[in-house]
């Protein structure tokens, strides 16, 4: 099975192929390249697979701090009707999933978890937590395919997928703009989340007792000026940043079939009349 974070994808279409026109001079990009990406980075990944699940962001999200995701640019409300009508097109061809007051990575990582064999399609960080034996991780950059296993996610940030929940928490997140502790090095926060969980969650304490117990049992490793900023972390944001990033909850995900009408005519009305010129290596 290959899951499809479909918001992502969309956003880094309207960004960079927007500029396409119709005759009628309005913008498909997006949609082209939506529509283009779904029809040949599959077959790119896992030619062999016979499932692909595309998974849309909830319009109504779970309630969130009011910094977290700030400063982000808004995109014109025309994507977002666009991205609509695209989305409502799609679950005709392609099985689906979309949870009221989920966010598309919680959906990714809950699905993976059903399949013996899954590749998720996403460059958010936050799915490193779904890498296994049976998952890996896929993204796409400057045309091309970058596998992540968990012995590249160990190589890269020194922690296994089951620890990058406490590392990510402790060191933020400039996209989301999740604070972190500021100054505390990356290799002292990979060896704090390492210790959380071989210490404490790997013997079934909550996660979020686990991180706290550890940041305070390392106190030898700061500065004091760090300490003050690890205690005032621990104070106002480490709750609320470990719930935001962890992945590893009980969700409800249902699959959707697909609705199986034809999208011909919208086809028609975006004047994308045949995608088979495209070569894969494109992209």
């Amino acid at each position: 099975m290959i899951l499809i974070d479909f918001d992502l994808l969309a956003h880094r279409c309207y960004r960079a192929m927007d500029h396409l026109l119709s005759s009628s001079k309005q913008p498909t990009g997006m949609e082209y390249g939506v529509m283009r990406a779904l029809k040949y980075l599959p077959k790119r990944i896992d030619a062999k697979a016979m499932k692909v699940v595309l998974c849309f962001e909830s319009i109504g999200k779970r309630k969130t701090p009011v910094w977290y995701k700030e400063g982000r640019k808004e995109l014109e409300k025309s994507f977002y009707s666009r991205k609509q009508l695209l989305i409502q097109q799609l679950k005709q061809v392609y099985h689906w999933s979309m949870e009221k007051g989920c966010e598309a990575d919680q959906l990714l990582y809950s699905l993976s978890k059903e399949e013996k064999l899954s590749y998720i399609l996403t460059n958010d960080s936050d799915l490193y937590q779904a890498i296994s034996d049976s998952t890996i991780l896929v993204k796409a950059h400057e045309n091309q395919l970058f596998y992540w296993t968990k012995e590249h996610l160990f190589e890269k940030e020194k922690v296994w997928p089951w620890q990058y929940a406490f590392l990510k928490t402790i060191r933020g997140d400039r996209t989301d703009n999740i604070p972190g502790i500021l100054g505390l090095r990356k290799v002292v926060g990979a060896e704090i989340a390492r210790y959380t969980w071989n210490k404490y969650a790997k013997n079934g304490m909550d996660g979020l007792k686990a991180l706290e117990r550890s940041l305070l049992e390392h106190e030898y490793l700061y500065r004091k000026d760090i300490f003050e900023r690890v205690e005032f972390f621990i104070e106002n944001y480490l709750e609320t940043c470990y719930n935001l990033i962890n992945l590893d909850k009980k969700v409800e995900v249902e699959l959707h079939e697909p609705g199986g009408q034809s999208i011909q005519s919208y086809l028609d009305f975006l004047e994308i009349k045949s995608l088979t010129f495209c070569e894969e290596k494109e992209f």
